[in-house]
């Protein structure tokens, strides 16, 4: 390298004096760009100053730093733009290259070799590196005079360095200066150290992959962009020296070389950029060339060669030793791979001047394989450019599918419509061919004639579609088969051109299509990487704030909105509402019907939600069948009480869940800002205790009072105490007299469960018999009602009295289980109660599953059981499964009953109702006669027994033993001369 002269002074790297352009432009404009170039004396074209390519000798850079400073004013205008060097999209391949060092302390200690991209007559070395610190020093060469600018310089772009890895800037001590006389400019950094690395942290992560994408994608336009420009180059020597003048858009270097020898036996011809003439550029070519060239550390080289041949050599380097990063072999590898493309399509556009179509078919897919596309319009593009440029009549091209090993057709240009179908569909496998086979291991063009092939499977190929003649080029991408392109002949076609010749030219385009498709993958990749990154950012972001069943807001998500729809709130003087909702029994749901169709309601109940508020509002599921509303900016509290109501009649609707109908009821509870809560906390909270509040009356809504607060504390009282209700012996059970029309005997008794309380006294079952449904303890009190009726039964029967009939209830869930069959078959068998004594009360939510509860009803019949559907009427949907269920008895439900005679409506269903049951075959009971008048109107309908208070309140066994011995001694008494109430059975 002694030889190598220093010709054209290539001391500053043109990054700084694109900058000091871009600063002055960016505060005077253009205006301010003609100032600075005149100021500085620098007759050169602003285009040129802007061209990272360009080196500036030393004295250019400072008249351009003192010009700025004097056109802007500013002393310390060198030190803001070198804040600016290493900023986004500045400077990108040495930036790229200084992250790859992996912290800012491995950066200092390569700082000599980084700087030297940046100017190349001084030298800046690091000591006492460490994590947080480190000193750097920096010397102006001899033959120089020192300027502040430099200092300034270096003081802007050494801080820099740090938020190259997300740190703060170093700060930087100027503690000796060659401006001042000192031999060198010391510079103490210190930095904050790093809490973890970037990687640690996905947010972290994320930002520094995109930003590491965003380098890589803008180095591979810049080569691209490189690429483009070479094959539009219209001759050879123009390709040549734009080889040589652009590589570095691939390696920051001070000179370039390019040793090309256009065939087997030319001469060498040389071209070069940074050398001040040819002789020296020439010497260092020839050295290179022969191998006798010594690797000091200035020199970088690369072969400039393709899949179809070996063009030279090409080199990059410095002045000084060790200014190369690892990483700039590699591309300075890819630039010259790059270049080789571009020579193929030179010396052959050069070698064929006189086959003018041809020459401009290689030229046309080589400029349109330049620009990034998808593989598929490599493979399309393919086809087009081999009719055009070997004159076949038929060609194909045909992608290889590692995974299924099958080589099948992508494009196809010049057959008959009768196979163009059968064609697209062609799949050869390496089974199919030895010839495949063979060119897998050995990728390489081959000819085959269909009188002298010996591969049967090929030959077999070559006679289904009529061909005599087939060229086959392999495409090799990164030393694998990536397709091949097949040029063939009919037998009444013209001849193909000689094999060599047609081989070698289909070769030229099979290497342009090998680097697209690499390139068109590598584009690929990079776009689903950052796609990929995108998508998981917004997923992870989706899925912290959002329930994964329904799509809705969480509670996360719910209480960030409620937080800043009260301040909004607060500060416009409008009102806002929380509504909580609560499924109804929802427990049974899942209990019966299993969690996927409890899941699935769950889900139907969220769209149905949503069709009840404004896209504006905000409705979230807390978790399991908890569900929240965020109505914000109302007019007034009644438009909360609207939506409440809507609610209401959106859930009562019927929901079909895998295939069967289901009803449902929510409770909501509704909290108004700012009467109800005047913070986030407070109005959640308050709605959830006015939902308690509504539980206690089913399929309603509830305003928050205040006084809730102490109905909620006892209910927590009543469900803590239910649990042990059992065990220590609470639960009674009473009776309630049934009285028949035809004879006026009490026939049957309904038996009711009751909780004494040791503090609250005697629970009624519409207090606690909902907590046990929620607390999953229904089975038991089921159970036990059920053993304890039958055998009070068997004990009035030993005392001699009348035989009565003991209806028991059945909850929905208790008949949904199979398991109820041998519950009530053990019952009687331990008792000894007859089954035809014992009738079993099934609620209308059991019975319109009808497809679910049928086989159990079936059994309990099979037991001699009689079944009576309680609640008859509330609910339409059971008519339709009455004629197939096994029921004997409809009981009136009291709602109906309440009304008459006097209410149109209670007659008119109550006529119908008892007609529907009795054209069913079933009996019918009414239920809560409290009236004479009650009484002779159900008795006029046909009702054949009578429940109320009018024949007797619910009492206990103790007591129903002396009202039914009242009865015996006085007789039969009969409905028309029924006594008081209050006489007959004591309240």
């Amino acid at each position: 390298m002694a030889d190598v002269p220093a010709g054209e002074r290539r001391e500053t790297a043109g990054v700084t004096t694109r900058l000091i352009v871009a600063y002055v432009r960016a505060r005077l404009g253009a205006d301010g760009v003609d100032a600075l170039l005149a100021g500085a004396c620098d007759e050169r074209p602003v285009a040129v100053l802007e061209d990272e390519a360009t080196w500036s000798t030393y004295d250019q850079k400072v008249a351009l730093f003192a010009s700025a400073a004097a056109l802007l004013d500013d002393p310390h205008v060198a030190q803001h733009i070198g804040r600016t060097v290493l900023q986004e999209q500045v400077g990108a391949p040495v930036k790229l290259l200084l992250r790859t060092l992996g912290s800012p302390g491995m950066v200092v200690r390569n700082i000599a070799r980084a700087a030297a991209k940046f100017s190349t007559n001084t030298t800046m070395t690091a000591t006492r590196v460490g994590r947080t610190s480190a000193t750097v020093h920096y010397r102006l060469h001899d033959g120089y005079t020192p300027s502040r600018f430099d200092c300034d310089y270096n003081r802007g772009l050494l801080p820099a360095v740090t938020e190259l890895f997300g740190l703060p800037p170093a700060t930087i001590r100027h503690t000796a200066c060659q401006v001042d006389g000192a031999p060198e400019c010391v510079y103490e950094m210190e930095w904050r150290r790093r809490a973890r690395l970037p990687w640690r942290s996905r947010r972290d992560s994320v930002a520094y992959l995109t930003d590491q994408l965003a380098t890589v994608l803008d180095r591979n336009e810049s080569l691209q962009t490189t690429m483009a420009d070479l094959v539009s180059a219209q001759d050879l020597d123009t390709v040549l020296h734009a080889i040589a003048t652009r590589a570095a858009e691939a390696v920051r270097a001070q000179r370039f070389v390019l040793a090309f020898v256009p065939r087997e036996g030319a001469a060498m011809e040389v071209h070069h950029d940074g050398f001040d003439g040819d002789v020296a550029a020439r010497r260092f070519a020839a050295r290179m060339m022969d191998g006798t060239l010594a690797d000091d550390g200035r020199v970088l080289t690369a072969d400039v060669a393709s899949a179809r041949r070996s063009y030279g050599r090409l080199a990059a380097l410095f002045d000084e030793p060790g200014w190369f990063f690892p990483e700039e072999r590699r591309l300075l590898e890819v630039y010259a791979r790059h270049a080789a493309v571009a020579l193929d399509t030179a010396t052959a556009l050069q070698d064929a001047r006189d086959r003018g179509a041809t020459s401009e078919a290689l030229l046309a897919l080589a400029r349109s394989l330049a620009s990034p596309g998808s593989v598929t319009e490599v493979f399309e593009r393919l086809a087009d450019a081999v009719i055009a440029a070997i004159g076949a009549q038929q060609v194909t091209v045909m992608s290889w599918d590692p995974e299924r090993a099958v080589l099948r057709t992508e494009s196809s240009r010049g057959w008959p419509a009768a196979v163009t179908d059968a064609l697209a569909q062609l799949e050869i496998g390496e089974d199919d061919s030895s010839s495949l086979a063979q060119m897998l291991l050995t990728p390489a063009s081959r000819y085959f004639h269909r009188a002298t092939l010996d591969d049967q499977g090929l030959a077999a190929i070559m006679d289904g579609f009529g061909t005599e003649e087939i060229v086959v080029v392999p495409i090799v991408v990164a030393g694998a088969l990536a397709g091949v392109i097949a040029a063939s002949r009919f037998p009444d076609d013209p001849a193909l051109p000689p094999a060599d010749q047609l081989t070698a030219r289909m070769s030229g385009i099979a290497d342009h299509a090998a680097l697209a498709i690499e390139r068109a993958r590598l584009l690929e990749h990079e776009r689903a990487a950052v796609e990929q990154l995108r998508r998981d950012e917004a997923q992870i972001k989706h899925m912290a704030f959002h329930d994964p069943l329904t799509g809705l807001a969480n509670g996360r998500l719910f209480n960030e909105h409620l937080a800043a729809a009260v301040a909004r709130a607060r500060r416009r003087s409008r009102p806002l509402a929380v509504l909580f909702c609560d499924l109804d029994r929802f427990k049974n749901v899942n209990d019966s019907l299993g969690h996927v169709v409890g899941n699935q309601l769950l889900v139907e109940m969220a769209r149905r939600l949503r069709s009840c508020v404004r896209d504006s509002d905000v409705l979230a599921r807390l978790g399991g069948d908890e569900f929240t509303v965020l109505l914000d900016d109302l007019s007034s509290a009644d438009d909360a009480a609207a939506v409440a109501d809507k609610i209401l009649d959106a859930v009562s609707r019927p929901f079909v869940v895998d295939g069967q109908e289901l009803r449902a009821s929510t409770s909501v509870g509704v909290a108004v800002f700012p009467g109800d809560g005047d913070d986030a906390d407070s109005l959640l909270k308050n709605a959830d205790t006015a939902m308690y509040a509504a539980k206690a009356r089913r399929g309603a809504w509830q305003r928050y009072d205040p006084a809730m607060n102490a109905r909620t504390r006892q209910l927590l009282l009543l469900e803590s105490g239910l649990h042990g209700a059992l065990e220590r012996d609470e639960l009674e059970v009473h009776y309630q007299p049934q009285v028949s029309v035809a004879t006026g005997e009490i026939v049957a008794v309904e038996a009711l469960v009751r909780w004494r309380h040791p503090t609250l006294g005697l629970v009624p079952p519409a207090e606690f018999i909902p907590l046990a449904e929620d607390a999953g303890l229904v089975f038991h009190i089921d159970s036990y009602v059920l053993h304890r009726a039958c055998a009070d039964a068997v004990s009035w029967a030993a005392m001699g009295l009348p035989p009565v009939r003991v209806g028991v209830n059945l909850s929905s869930r208790h008949v949904l289980q199979r398991g109820v069959v041998g519950l009530v078959a053990a019952a009687l068998s331990s008792s000894g109660l007859p089954a035809s004594r014992l009738e079993l009360e099934l609620t209308e939510t059991a019975s319109v599953q009808a497809a679910a509860v049928g086989p159990v009803l079936a059994e309990l019949k099979s037991l001699g059981v009689a079944l009576a559907l309680d609640d008859f009427g509330t609910g339409h949907a059971v008519f339709r499964y009455l004629d197939s269920m096994p029921v004997d008895r409809a009981k009136l439900d009291r709602s109906f009953v309440a009304g008459l005679p006097d209410d149109r409506y209670d007659r008119a269903v109550t006529t119908a109702l008892v007609g529907l049951a009795h054209e069913l075959g079933l009996s019918v009971t009414a239920e809560g006669v409290e009236t004479a008048e009650q009484a002779e109107f159900l008795i006029g309908l046909g009702c054949d027994e009578l429940q109320g208070f009018l024949y007797g309140r619910p009492v206990s066994a103790d007591a129903l033993v002396g009202v039914l011995l009242e009865v015996v001694g006085r007789g039969a008494a009969t409905v028309a001369d029924a006594p008081d109430p209050a006489s007959v059975v004591p309240s």
